[in-house]
């Protein structure tokens, strides 16, 4: 859902999105949330001049280095 609005232009969706995610990303341990959301950490490496996308990223940083 985050990367697909971010390819249809809706950086600032896609960060309210994804930061609700991350809300229940931070309580879980699953495997495959944890894949998901290093998926989602790689795609959004090309938007990082948009300050939303930043600060997503990094909320979500400490997220995926833990769980590499």
């Amino acid at each position: 859902m985050v990367e697909a609005r971010l390819i249809q232009g809706e950086p600032v969706e896609a960060c309210r999105i994804g930061h609700a995610a991350l809300t229940v990303a931070e309580q879980t341990a699953s495997d495959r949330v944890a894949k998901k959301l290093t998926t989602v950490y790689n795609r959004t490496g090309d938007f990082v001049k948009i300050s939303a996308v930043a600060e997503l990223r990094e909320r979500m940083r400490p997220l995926v280095a833990a769980r590499a």
